[in-house]
């Protein structure tokens, strides 16, 4: 959006001062309505102006969604919805989940509340049709959405109102309206225009998207070489020269501490002994062997 003039115009005209507007990269404008009601009289509008723009569905709409662990994969999914509605929840789906590369059912079920204040209760539930169960909280994805319409990430196809792209070619009309209906090699990314369809996971664009969004973890060498060495603790209120002895004195203990006996140097005391012991009978050697080729010179004189 190169002006924003006429959006501004059109927002404080169908709902007041109750929105604002973020800048975002890529010369895109956020709005942010303050209400529900404000979200759908913006929605209505700008969709009345054929604006082109995409939103996401409201936080008060989304289901609570939690996996259901413990319960056999056999078991009829209406019952587990009738099970769980016993403690107070309104169930909107089950559904079991399935091994991705065999497709071998699960002993694992998707369960999907509607919104409400108890909704976290759900996770003191223990006991299902007399099964041992247990509701555990979805694992945050690490997984970017791609809209099926326009192929751009970050949004769905549901909340979507751009004007549609073919992911294999820059047309711009939808997939069924494609009139190229047969494979081929010459596909272009309506994304980067690389040889390539829109999904394709080693896409430029997405592979910033995806490096910005889940940036990679620190290595652990680095962590090591980056820890910092303990200082000595230093009063408030001291001199620097005392300051100074109190950081020598700390030196001239590590220092000693690094030349203590190891506990394989303890653990052996006879091996040293023994050493100690060797050494002093070579020596002694020594010195009878020396006042042994005096006496001899000395004899050998006297005759």
């Amino acid at each position: 959006m190169h002006n924003i003039k006429h959006l501004k115009e059109l927002l404080v005209a169908v709902s007041g001062d109750d929105f604002e507007l973020k800048v975002l990269n890529g010369n895109q404008v956020k709005v942010q309505p303050k209400s529900a009601d404000k979200y759908r009289t913006i929605i209505h509008a700008l969709t009345e102006k054929h604006t082109e723009f995409h939103t996401y569905q409201p936080k008060e709409e989304r289901c609570f969604r939690t996996f259901l662990r413990g319960m056999h994969y056999s078991t009829d999914e209406e019952d587990i919805k009738t099970a769980i509605e016993h403690h107070g929840h309104t169930v909107i789906n089950v559904q079991n989940i399935k091994q991705q590369r065999t497709n071998i059912p699960l002993s694992l079920f998707y369960v999907d509340l509607k919104p409400n204040a108890n909704n976290k209760n759900i996770y003191h539930i223990e006991t299902l049709n007399y099964t041992k169960v247990r509701f555990e909280s979805p694992r945050p994805k690490r997984n970017i959405p791609q809209c099926g319409k326009c192929q751009r990430y970050r949004h769905t196809q549901a909340y979507c109102f751009h004007s549609p792209r073919f992911i294999k070619c820059a047309g711009n009309h939808n997939t069924k309206l494609c009139p190229r209906k047969e494979k081929s090699e010459h596909v272009k990314c309506v994304l980067c225009n690389g040889n390539h369809p829109a999904n394709y996971k080693g896409c430029t664009v997405y592979k910033d998207i995806q490096s910005r969004t889940f940036p990679p973890l620190r290595n652990k060498l680095e962590d090591k070489q980056l820890a910092v060495k303990p200082q000595p603790y230093i009063r408030p209120g001291l001199s620097y020269s005392a300051a100074l002895s109190s950081q020598q004195q700390y030196a001239t203990a590590t220092s000693s501490i690094q030349h203590i006996p190891t506990q394989q140097q303890q653990a052996h005391p006879q091996t040293s002994e023994i050493h100690k012991l060797k050494t002093i009978l070579k020596r002694l050697m020594e010195q009878l062997s020396t006042m042994l080729h005096l006496l001899t010179t000395v004899v050998s004189k006297i005759n």
